[in-house]
């Protein structure tokens, strides 16, 4: 029996929305490259995976990035500070 992809749906399958949820934060991750293992600690310990590859050290996609500074505390080279963010207005 021949079956069509529109035979298998998911309930997630129409109507995914992406929300950047980087508003929220209050403090941002700044990653300081020469310190950077390029491990993926960071990446592994982030609640959303906003930490990426960036070509030679790891970085903050801060459209999702919610401040919550788990990356700075995991980090093994201690490349990772949480430094403010800056005020609005």
């Amino acid at each position: 029996m021949a079956t069509r992809d529109d035979d298998f749906v998911t309930p997630v399958a129409r109507g995914l929305q992406v929300i950047p949820t980087g508003s929220w934060r209050s403090q941002r991750p700044v990653t300081e490259a020469k310190k950077c293992w390029l491990c993926g600690t960071c990446w592994l310990y982030c609640p959303v995976q906003a930490r990426y590859d960036a070509g030679g050290h790891m970085d903050t996609g801060l459209d999702f990035c919610k401040g919550c500074g788990i990356c700075a505390n995991e980090c093994p080279a201690g490349a990772i500070t949480m430094v403010p963010e800056p005020a609005e207005g």
